[in-house]
């Protein structure tokens, strides 16, 4: 049926074409049209419409590639200061300028993109603005989204969103560096959080996500609900499910969930304290390993089932550090990045 109309260059202005720019088009009226304008026959339909509106609209005979640039310039003006200045829409199909501009960004689309989905021709045609919010160093920050969802964000990580955030069939944000999501519930509109290495999407819980630039890897942590991970732009990667206490990390090659750990230590940088209640050394090490991203080692296997209950304040990895040593009877000491714990050696006299 879409390859009846686009044969028809009348027909094309009339029906798809309109469709087309109001992003009303299907996936496979897409992909029909912009195959149908990646032949012959369809470069030259499209070029006789082109010319045929140029001698409506312009008394000339053909348009060259000089006139096609200023018209799509045109158009590229008239989108942002429409965009910026929220001036009322005007339809291509009623402007001489845009309406061959359309018909020229067409072809420039159909030979380089020609199986894109109507999302990435929508954002070709009208490109997203952008929110951005830093948190810089030193600083924490609250973000109130329109749909209810609440961001604090840690220091020296930001996020982006569209201006139009939630107004589309997803929610969906860039993050880089450490946040805490509370989101709210919204199942028509699932919530999806994209960082470099992993993809999460939600419909409507708490949780915690960290991007690590040191080792390129994501840590998730639940508090509440169930979200999805994956690797983003990875078609045979398949999510895995994380609930309520779990903490997912996902590294370049797999996605290892910790079900044992104290979850709230991970929001440790928002509660200002970690906190363990007759935890084994060796969880605590594990975790803490996790949460400061730098390892620590026990070398004493007579320490490692010792519980430890204790409230730290959260503060650089040393103090915490010591103060488990204080606690614990232990001693401990650095070597290449790493802390290595064992029992405190008493001198003799």
């Amino acid at each position: 049926m879409t390859i009846v109309l686009v044969s028809n260059h009348k027909q094309l202005d009339k029906e798809l074409l309109r469709r087309f720019l109001n992003n009303t088009t299907t996936v496979e009226e897409n992909k029909a049209l912009l195959q149908y304008f990646s032949t012959a026959e369809g470069k030259d339909k499209l070029k006789n419409f082109i010319d045929e509106v140029a001698r409506e609209e312009f008394s000339s005979q053909k348009v060259d590639i000089q006139t096609s640039e200023r018209i799509f310039k045109k158009l590229a003006e008239s989108i942002h200061k429409r965009r910026t200045l929220q001036q009322p829409h005007i339809p291509f199909y009623n402007n001489k300028y845009l309406r061959i501009a359309a018909s020229v960004l067409l072809f420039v689309v159909a030979s380089t993109l020609l199986y894109t989905s109507r999302k990435d021709i929508s954002n070709l045609l009208f490109p997203v603005i952008y929110a951005d919010i830093l948190s810089p160093k030193g600083y924490q920050t609250e973000v109130i989204l329109s749909d209810g969802t609440v961001v604090k964000l840690n220091e020296n990580s930001r996020i982006k969103y569209a201006k139009d955030f939630g107004r589309n069939n997803t929610r969906e944000i860039i993050l880089k560096g450490e946040a805490y999501f509370d989101v709210k519930r919204d199942p028509s509109k699932p919530f999806i959080i994209s960082t470099a290495k992993a993809q999460i999407k939600v419909l409507g819980t708490s949780f915690n996500v960290k991007e690590k630039s040191y080792d390129s890897s994501v840590t998730v942590v639940v508090t509440h609900g169930v979200v999805a991970v994956k690797a983003p732009n990875n078609a045979n990667s398949s999510a895995i499910r994380l609930r309520a206490g779990d903490v997912g990390v996902l590294s370049s090659t797999k996605i290892t969930v910790h079900e044992s750990y104290q979850v709230n230590n991970f929001l440790c940088w928002s509660t200002g304290k970690i906190e363990y209640r007759e935890v084994p050394l060796s969880n605590v090490v594990e975790e803490l390993s996790l949460i400061y991203g730098t390892k620590l080692i026990l070398n004493d296997s007579a320490i490692k089932n010792l519980p430890l209950t204790a409230t730290l304040k959260y503060q650089s990895l040393p103090y915490v550090v010591s103060e488990i040593c204080a606690f614990m009877g232990l001693q401990y000491k650095k070597e290449n990045q790493n802390y290595i714990l064992s029992k405190r050696q008493y001198s003799k006299h």
